[in-house]
């Protein structure tokens, strides 16, 4: 890697390690939910809180990471 790309190798690496560690968080609290909700599957249940927990940091990443004139033509 030259000196030119360290700083993106660098925002590459920060984003990966945002990721991984909410997905991680999600993945546990979907795990703790799934024995209180009954009758399902719990590894589906858990997949699926997770997938909500992700989406819903998601949104909120595009919301903090979106200028207030793009978001005001965005929402309308």
């Amino acid at each position: 890697m030259t000196d030119d790309d360290a700083g993106i190798a660098s925002g590459v690496q920060r984003a990966a390690d945002q990721l991984g560690g909410s997905t991680g968080i999600t993945t546990y609290v979907g795990v703790g939910f799934a024995p209180a909700l009954h009758g399902t599957d719990p590894f589906l249940t858990s997949s699926l809180l997770a997938i909500a927990g992700l989406a819903a940091a998601g949104l909120v990443a595009w919301r903090i990471s979106m200028p207030a004139e793009v978001m005001e033509e965005a929402l309308g």
